[in-house]
């Protein structure tokens, strides 16, 4: 109960920083738009605090492979960057306009500069994400094979693990890759059993649109 009652509170607490950072971030970012696109620095936070967020629900539900969860967790800290970058400017601006504290010119510049490629890393890191999804890995390798092999019998070894790797249970994609492996290297007799048996264990599976005959 105890435990339970700690993590609501820290969560209540990182939710109402967000909050307030959000405001800091949003007021920065509309000291860089021009008069008539304020509204553009709203579409801003997604880099920042709402990135925070949505980087982290990204790292722990949907992430697959090593080098996704690498982009998404430098992700997390990148945008945290940002927005301690941007709560620091504004609050730093604000505090020297209020005769608070002088602030050296150049401290503006490298704010800003910060902005710009957290937003840059963000969109970098989206494309990154989606180029190395494991599917779409499997998906390009198998492509390269097609490509670069122009016999019948490889495109049908092509076609039958493409098949296997994106429809097929995991027994039923070893029997094909074993059917294929046998007619690509000509072993037809073999590919003929295999194939048997393939029929007889998965009969919803077995591809219509491919024949031994």
């Amino acid at each position: 109960m105890h435990k339970q009652g700690g993590k609501i509170v820290l969560w209540g607490i990182i939710i109402g920083m967000l909050a307030y950072t959000a405001i800091r971030t949003i007021h920065f970012l509309q000291l860089t738009l021009p008069a008539d696109q304020q509204y553009v620095a709203y579409i801003g936070l997604i880099a920042f605090d709402v990135g925070v967020l949505a980087w982290f629900y990204y790292a722990i539900s949907a992430a697959e492979g090593a080098t996704q969860r690498a982009i998404a967790y430098g992700m997390i800290f990148v945008c945290a960057t940002g927005v301690c970058t941007t709560t620091v400017m504004d609050m730093t601006l604000g505090a020297s306009r209020n005769g608070l504290y002088a602030v050296p010119p150049q401290w503006f510049t490298v704010g800003l500069w910060a902005v710009i490629l957290v937003i840059i890393t963000n969109f970098i890191a989206g494309i990154c994400v989606h180029l190395n999804d494991p599917e779409q890995k499997k998906r390009m390798e198998i492509q390269q094979i097609c490509s670069t092999d122009a016999s019948t019998s490889s495109r049908s070894d092509c076609r039958f693990n493409v098949h296997a790797t994106n429809t097929i249970p995991h027994p039923a994609a070893r029997t094909a890759k074993r059917l294929a492996g046998a007619i690509r290297r000509r072993h037809y007799r073999q590919a003929g059993a295999i194939a048997d048996v393939y029929r007889a264990l998965y009969p919803g599976l077995y591809p219509s649109w491919w024949r031994l005959e």
